[in-house]
C-alpha cells in the first residue's frame, strides 16, 4: 500500500490468485527494477523465496532487505543457518555462482563483505517499529528516479559512443577511399609517364633515323658535286695539237 500510495507499480506473491501457478511472479520480476525482500525466519526457510532472490540477482534488480521479524531468540533471521536455502543451493541450483552470491548477500553459509546487503533497519529494530514503513515509498521512488537518471545518462553515453564509433567508421572509410584514389592517380601518372617515355624514345628513334638519312644524302650529294667538278675540269682543259709527218722523196717542178 505504501508503494501504491507513492504511485509505484508493484507486484508480489499475494497478487497471484489461489489456484494459479505462482511462477507467474517470475515474469513480473523480469520487468522490475527493485526487489523488496521481506526478511523473517520463514523467508529463509522457503525454497521459492531463495529461487526468487537468485532470479532477481540474475536480472540485475536492486534488492532492499526489509527486516520485519527476528528469530525467537532475538537474533537476525537467517542467522540460524538458512538450511533450506543451503539445501536449494546444493540441490536444484547446483552450486551456481548466482546462487552462491545470493547466499553471501544475505550472510547465509558464506561470508563476503563485498556482497552482503544491509537490512532496513539494522537489527534488533524492525520495519514495524518507527516510521520506516511510512518512508518506504519515498525510499523506493528515489531509487527508481536515480535508476532512471542513470539509465538516461547511460543511454546518452551509449549514443555518444555509437556516434564516435560511426565517426571512426566514416573516417576509416574516407581514408580507405582516399588511399584508393591516390593509388589510382599514381597508377595513371605512372601510365602517362610510361607512355611519355615510350613516345620520347620513338621520337628519338625517328630523329636518329632522319639524321642518319640526311647524313647519308649529304655524303651522296658531296660525292655528286665532286664528280661534277671533275667533269667540268676535264671539259675545260686545252686539247694538245697533233702533228703529222710524211717520210719519203717528193718531186717538185724542178725535178727535185
Amino acid at each position: 500500500r505504501q508503494l501504491e500510495r507513492a504511485g509505484i507499480q508493484c507486484f508480489s506473491g499475494l497478487h497471484v490468485a489461489g489456484g494459479n501457478n505462482w511462477r507467474i511472479y517470475f515474469e513480473k520480476l523480469q520487468k522490475a527494477d527493485v526487489m523488496l525482500a521481506i526478511m523473517s525466519p520463514a523467508f529463509f526457510e522457503s525454497g521459492p523465496c531463495f529461487e526468487e532472490q537468485v532470479e532477481a540477482r540474475q536480472h540485475g534488480l536492486k534488492v532492499i532487505p526489509l527486516l520485519f521479524q527476528l528469530e525467537e531468540d532475538g537474533s537476525p533471521p537467517g542467522s540460524k543457518g538458512g538450511q533450506k536455502w543451503v539445501k536449494e543451493y546444493e540441490g536444484k541450483q547446483k552450486k551456481s555462482k548466482l546462487a552462491r552470491d545470493t547466499l553471501a548477500s544475505f550472510r547465509v553459509h558464506f561470508d563476503d563483505d563485498e556482497l552482503k546487503l544491509n537490512s532496513e533497519p539494522a537489527p534488533p529494530g524492525t520495519m514495524l517499529n518507527g516510521p520506516l514503513l511510512e518512508k518506504l515509498g519515498g525510499t523506493v521512488k528515489k531509487l527508481l528516479d536515480d535508476k532512471d537518471t542513470t539509465a538516461r545518462d547511460n543511454a546518452s553515453l551509449q549514443q555518444l559512443a555509437d556516434a564516435q564509433t560511426k565517426i571512426a567508421e566514416l573516417e576509416a572509410e574516407k581514408e580507405k577511399k582516399e588511399a584508393a584514389f591516390e593509388k589510382q592517380l599514381a597508377e595513371m601518372a605512372a601510365k602517362l609517364e610510361a607512355e611519355k617515355q615510350a613516345k620520347a624514345a620513338e621520337t628519338q628513334k625517328l630523329t636518329t633515323a632522319l639524321e642518319e638519312s640526311v647524313s647519308a644524302h649529304q655524303v651522296e650529294l658531296e660525292e655528286a658535286h665532286g664528280k661534277v667538278a671533275e667533269l667540268k675540269a676535264t671539259a675545260t682543259s686545252p686539247k694538245k695539237k697533233r702533228w703529222g709527218f710524211s717520210l719519203g722523196s717528193s718531186k717538185g717542178k724542178n725535178g727535185h
